[in-house]
């Protein structure tokens, strides 16, 4: 199914706040009881990023970046549980993408999170 770069936008643009937001007390217990299918979605974003749009990748690493960085304790129960998902994750076709310009521009971005 072809799926529309603004809609895959938007997507991108919720995942991305609530990654935010889960740094954040009173959201981090709403958040969490749905952890797995945060994460499942977080994948789903990466998979469905269109090649001709890097600047969405970058956003999603961003977003991984803000749940798998911050040293709070709110954040420890998400990285505990990507380590199920680390095989997609470092699946480069996921994680880069298949479009040249997410391999060269957003390699050194993906690879450093």
């Amino acid at each position: 199914a072809v799926v529309s770069t603004q809609s895959t936008g938007v997507q991108i643009k919720t995942i991305s706040f609530l990654a935010y937001m889960i740094k954040h007390r009173p959201y981090h217990e709403i958040i969490e009881n749905d952890s797995v299918n945060f994460i499942k979605g977080l994948i789903a974003c990466f998979k469905f990023c269109p090649a001709e749009a890097p600047h969405l990748r970058r956003e999603v690493i961003v977003a991984c970046r803000h749940l798998v960085s911050a040293n709070q304790p709110e954040t420890l129960s998400f990285r505990y549980r990507m380590v199920t998902f680390l095989d997609d994750l470092l699946d480069e076709s996921v994680l880069i993408g298949t479009g040249w310009t997410n391999k060269e521009g957003s390699r050194s971005l993906a690879y450093s999170t």
